[in-house]
């Protein structure tokens, strides 16, 4: 019951930020203070690949009777995200305006917490 809660949490989180870079148009990316892209292309990409991880993280969490990614795929899948986040963050985020940079902190916070949370249930 809790990990089907928290699956659905994560999966609702990928999809909302697969969402975000694959449908919605780069004002809305600049908006929120993140790195535009030179081309739209890679933005989609990661964004479809966002969601493709969200639907995989539902198909665990619904009732359906379809096998998905599960806690142990949950976790991995954050924390290799929020690690790659940390590292551009570390590496290379001067360049990302101060409201995109706290937008990306607050979600490599809520990926390892999440993980922390999902590890307890495994």
């Amino acid at each position: 019951m809790i990990a089907d809660l928290l699956l659905l949490a994560d999966a609702l989180l990928f999809l909302a930020m697969g969402a975000i870079l694959a449908v919605f148009p780069a004002g809305t990316i600049s908006a929120l203070g993140l790195p535009a892209g030179q081309q739209g292309f890679y933005r989609r990409l990661l964004g479809a690949v966002l969601i493709a991880i969200g639907l995989a993280l539902m198909m665990n969490a619904l009732p359906s009777g379809l096998s998905g990614l599960g806690l142990d795929g949950a976790i991995a899948v954050n924390l290799s995200v929020a690690l790659a986040l940390a590292i551009l963050l570390l590496t290379g985020g001067r360049k990302t305006p101060a409201r995109g940079r706290r937008l990306l902190w607050l979600l490599v916070l809520v990926l390892v917490g999440l993980s922390a949370v999902d590890s307890l249930l495994t």
